[in-house]
């Protein structure tokens, strides 16, 4: 994970951290974090879908150094934990909580994909 994570941080001035497995994440979601982004300025920007904290998460530059330094099969989770004050909780919908994390969840309950 984390050797995802640097080369999106170098030359960047915020950067939007986003899972690949989430199909329901929409564009107006990706536009509200990046608005909230505008208005936050050095604050972490964490979606919040159906109140439970989760991904997008935009970090602001200033913790880029924080990023890079991450390490092996280790995600930002760290960074936001160690700057839980500083997070602004932005609702996108229970929608977007849905991920591929397993079998179970690559189908809708019915059989469909």
């Amino acid at each position: 994970m984390a050797s995802s994570i640097a080369p999106s941080v170098r030359g960047a001035v915020g950067v939007m951290l986003c899972l690949a497995d989430m199909p329901d994440l929409t564009c107006g979601d990706l536009a509200l974090l990046i608005a909230f982004r505008k208005e936050g300025g050095r604050s972490i920007i964490g979606a919040n879908p159906g109140g439970r904290a989760g991904h997008p998460v935009v970090f602001p530059s200033r913790l880029f150094t924080e990023l890079l330094e991450l390490g092996g099969d280790v995600g930002a989770r760290e960074v936001v934990v160690r700057h839980a004050g500083s997070i602004i909780d932005v609702e996108i919908g229970a929608a977007a909580r849905i991920d591929f994390d397993t079998m179970d969840t690559l189908f809708y309950g019915d059989g469909r994909w």
